[in-house]
């Protein structure tokens, strides 16, 4: 993978990762933001549970591989930020 291709697999990984965050947070219903232990065992709440530990999974693997691979061409991009 080239360092493009790795910047755009990121930016999906983080949309699916918030997006699934997102279908978690619509179910939490209780006063204190804390989710209530009703809406924990309903089969909803562990379907959006799931696909946001696969998303954030697969986004700390991709995170882990570009720390490693890309750190010359990050450090280069960050330089050129104004």
């Amino acid at each position: 993978m080239t360092y493009q291709t790795f910047k755009i697999a990121r930016d999906i990984l983080e949309a699916e990762c918030r997006s699934a965050f997102a279908g978690i947070e619509g179910l939490n219903s209780g006063p204190s933001g804390l989710t209530p232990d009703e809406i924990k065992r309903s089969a909803a709440y562990k379907v959006a549970r799931a696909k946001h530990a696969q998303a954030f999974a697969a986004l700390r693997t991709l995170n882990a591989k570009w720390a490693k691979t890309f750190s010359k061409e990050t450090k280069a991009e960050l330089r050129q930020r104004p």
